[in-house]
């Protein structure tokens, strides 16, 4: 989901009824897995509230993709937006620091 939206976003796809019902597709999967497997709904609420209350859960090491969260807080009822925004945009906001001194390391100094 996360990169199909990243590259629609990003202008590297267009925003096509295929890609659209390609990423309905893939929530109604998400949706029906958690219906099937009960557990995996408590472990996905244990992960996100994890990530919400420890910035050492929001970590690269830990957190490969911020995106990961954003898809599946959009199949769980335990948790909205307004819970995880917060401490997503400080580790997007971090990221995106270690990112542009990469790019351009005499910013560091």
């Amino acid at each position: 989901m996360t990169s199909i939206i990243y590259y629609i976003m990003d202008e590297k796809k267009h925003a096509s009824i295929r890609h659209i019902r390609l990423l309905t597709h893939i929530h109604s999967t998400l949706l029906y897995c958690l219906k099937k497997f009960p557990e995996l709904v408590q472990s996905v609420t244990a992960s996100v509230t994890k990530f919400i209350k420890s910035e050492e859960a929001r970590t690269k090491e830990n957190q490969a993709n911020l995106g990961c969260n954003l898809a599946v807080l959009s199949a769980v009822d335990s948790h909205k937006f307004a819970d995880i925004v917060e401490a997503y945009f400080s580790e997007q906001l971090d990221r995106q620091v270690l990112w542009i001194l990469k790019q351009i390391p005499e910013l560091a100094n």
